[in-house]
């Protein structure tokens, strides 16, 4: 009876460890994914600016004006609306990442500019 415990609070724990596991892979993926569509929209957004003499586009108008597809993500992976910042001269896009917070340490942002 004993070893039955043991070996099925093993098993629990190896299954845990495998979850954690796959999750940060997962997480992973879901951070490159979110890096590659930021960059898609950067690009799409210095297009706009170089035909618009001011303001910054949203995703939505980026897609309204067909610079990007309409089937495109406007969202990051967690779902939440990738925003962008123009400067003089440079497009930021920037994603809160997976907890949903801007300005903590998961954030996603294109150009990737240390701090």
């Amino acid at each position: 009876m004993f070893e039955l415990a043991v070996l099925l609070v093993g098993g629990l724990l190896f299954s845990g460890g495998v979850v954690l596991a796959t999750s940060g892979a997962d997480n992973r993926d879901r951070t490159e994914e979110a890096l590659r569509t930021a960059q898609r929209i950067r690009g799409a957004a210095e297009n706009w600016r170089r035909e618009h003499s001011e303001g910054c586009p949203t995703v939505s108008v980026l897609k309204h004006e067909a610079y990007l597809e309409s089937e495109a993500d406007a969202d990051d992976p967690w779902g939440q609306r990738f925003r962008l910042k123009c400067g003089d001269e440079d497009v930021t896009v920037t994603s809160p990442g997976q907890d949903g917070k801007p300005n903590t340490p998961d954030d996603v942002k294109v150009p990737h500019l240390s701090s």
